[in-house]
């Protein structure tokens, strides 16, 4: 049977746990937990490992590396992909967020989604919010004009976000991106891929590793199998994050959106995207 490397990072991430006690009723057990956790504060770690004392089920399957530094999300993601690649009973790295929680057939029918075709290179389910709205069904890559158009600073969007989820009666459909928040990667894919991009340190790596595994040649499957539910937005600290956290965040967001459009678009979208900028903050401001 296919051994699973599931990948958490964390940082402060007080809402895990459901995550964890979903993985607890998994009904496929092969798997091993790597918890890579960016210098949390000592509560949280404190809370980790008492929760790990108390499942020793989930115990036994699960590492936990603590950095020293927030070291970013991708950096922490190729953590797990060094130890995927070292490990020849592990073909298959699932990256999930430490807010979502799921039905137990989750792992399964990720799984069973590569079995149909040879050249998927990696996948994700329909993820909903608690509410059943949907969060994610597959991600738009913007054009040129969408990207300066737009009264935000993205490159990609999700598609159909925040209506009322329907199932298609497709079980598995190719997509265009696919989202970081639980993505079932082979083991192939990644040897031909490679790393994450670390220049990202938070926000555009899934959109960047999703183009390179296009580039490849592999195949990017939403499934409607099983789901995720995405507790976006509830507060990971058990303390006010506040205006400073939410502008770290979005610094971090922009950055990653800059690197991008470097790398990637003629330099003229890079200047008049960064000319949009404070026109943009000023509208949402004021909208709001």
């Amino acid at each position: 049977m296919d051994r699973i490397l599931i990948v958490i990072i964390t940082y402060n991430s007080y809402s895990i746990f459901k995550t964890l006690d979903s993985l607890i009723l998994q009904d496929n057990q092969n798997y091993q937990l790597l918890l890579i956790d960016n210098n949390s504060e000592s509560g949280f770690k404190l809370k980790i490992w008492n929760y790990l004392r108390s499942h020793l089920q989930l115990k036994i399957k699960t590492e936990v590396i603590q950095n020293e530094v927030n070291v970013g999300f991708a950096k922490a993601v190729n953590i797990g992909i060094q130890k995927l690649l070292k490990d020849r009973s592990i073909n298959y790295l699932f990256l999930l967020n430490p807010d979502t929680f799921f039905p137990p057939n989750l792992l399964s029918a990720g799984l069973n989604v590569f079995d149909t075709d040879k050249l998927i290179g990696a996948c994700c389910p329909v993820i909903l919010y608690p509410d059943k709205r949907i969060w994610w069904v597959g991600t738009k890559l913007l054009s040129n004009k969408e990207i300066l158009k737009l009264d935000n600073f993205s490159i990609s969007e999700h598609l159909l976000k925040n209506q009322h989820w329907y199932e298609e009666n497709q079980p598995i459909q190719e997509v265009e991106l696919l989202t970081g928040c639980a993505m079932f990667i082979s083991k192939q894919a990644i040897i031909a891929v490679g790393d994450f991009n670390e220049r990202y340190f938070m926000y555009v790596e899934d959109v960047d590793y999703s183009l390179r595994l296009k580039h490849k040649n592999f195949k990017l499957i939403k499934f409607e199998t099983s789901k995720v539910f995405h507790n976006v937005g509830s507060k990971d600290k058990e303390t006010d994050q506040g205006f400073f956290y939410t502008l770290k965040r979005r610094k971090y967001y922009l950055k990653s959106v800059f690197l991008y459009l470097l790398d990637n678009k003629p330099i003229h979208i890079l200047v008049l995207w960064i000319l949009k900028i404070p026109i943009s903050l000023v509208w949402n401001f004021f909208r709001k």
